[in-house]
């Protein structure tokens, strides 16, 4: 999974910069770089969705997007709201841990 910045928190960083840029070329270049990633795709967009299934036969579960595995103790113990190998999106429109009963082999 890649790493996600907050956007707001890159163009503060170039704020910063403006202050202390040494001519105004380089205020130029940081107005340009501002713009540029105010007009770059969320990336919220682009995440998957995805439900952790039980596996038939055993404690664990699946996530539905990439298969990686939980233990049942590992899913009760804590919250994966996230899938821990590929970043999907594993809440409900509830707010809690998006899980099926599948049953599959």
């Amino acid at each position: 999974m890649s790493d996600l910045i907050r956007r707001e928190d890159a163009i503060s960083v170039l704020k910063a910069l403006e202050e202390s840029a040494p001519t105004a070329q380089h205020v130029s270049a940081i107005f340009d770089c501002e713009d540029t990633i105010k007009g770059l795709p969320s990336a919220e967009s682009e995440r998957k969705k995805g439900k952790w299934q039980r596996r038939k036969g055993s404690d664990c579960w699946e996530c539905s997007k990439c298969h990686a595995v939980l233990e049942n103790d590992d899913l009760g113990m804590h919250n994966f709201y996230f899938c821990y190998h590929c970043g999907a999106d594993m809440m409900n429109k509830s707010g809690y841990m998006d899980i099926e009963e599948v049953y599959y082999e």
